[in-house]
């Protein structure tokens, strides 16, 4: 009576755990995006690349938009993008994300908008001309098919001493949103937990009752 007791008393505070797991909200994931083009401009340390070109990025699209007005959305969106173009590869690390919709809608990833001493840039931008591309100066979604924009291209410059010595231009042929990878729910999780620890206390309950059975015996 006393075993089952402590598996009772174990099982209802299992439920409310998971009481508290079911209604704590899940954090947001972040969007990804995969890019291919093909080289266009290769100069100084990039000579050579190509002329295919490989390149990803991520950003969380709960990031705040910093600018209040109505038709450029700035947001302060921190990572890497990340390359490859043939022998050539690297990341660059990129601080913020622009989103303007006006006559001529554009999506920039970049980073240091003034370079200073010695220093490497990267900057994706998209341009549709004819402003028919967002409908907001939201982070979108799903950004639009690379063939939406009139200019598609990722640059990547090095500087020193603030002047640009090498440069890396690429054309986006496709732009492809990277496929989220779904994580265990919160309550699978702890159902197995939970299934794993009441098993185990069962099993040392039933050793416990062997072990005084056996005694008893030996006594007899």
């Amino acid at each position: 009576m006393i075993a089952v007791a402590r598996v009772s008393r174990s099982l209802l505070g299992a439920a409310g755990l998971a009481a508290l797991v079911w209604t704590s909200p899940a954090p947001a994931a972040p969007i990804g995006y995969t890019l291919s083009g093909t080289v266009t401009v290769a100069i100084g340390v990039f000579a050579g690349a190509g002329p295919g070109l490989l390149a990803s990025f991520t950003f969380d699209d709960a990031t705040p938009d910093t600018d209040a007005s109505a038709q450029q959305g700035v947001f302060a969106a921190a990572g890497t993008i990340d390359y490859v173009a043939g022998p050539v590869a690297g990341a660059v690390a990129f601080t913020r994300i622009e989103v303007i919709d006006a006559a001529s809608d554009q999506f920039r990833v970049a980073g240091a908008l003034v370079p200073i001493g010695d220093s490497v840039v990267a900057a994706l931008l998209l341009i549709d001309t004819d402003g028919t591309t967002f409908a907001s100066d939201a982070l979108p979604a799903t950004l639009p098919a690379a063939a939406e924009f009139e200019t598609a291209i990722l640059r990547i410059d090095t500087f020193l001493n603030g002047v640009p010595i090498d440069t890396l231009i690429a054309r986006i042929d496709s732009i492809a949103r990277t496929a989220e990878v779904p994580s265990p729910a919160p309550l699978t999780l702890l159902a197995v937990g939970l299934g794993a620890g009441a098993l185990q206390r069962v099993r040392r309950i039933r050793t416990r009752r062997r072990g005084c059975a056996v005694r008893v015996r030996c006594r007899s």
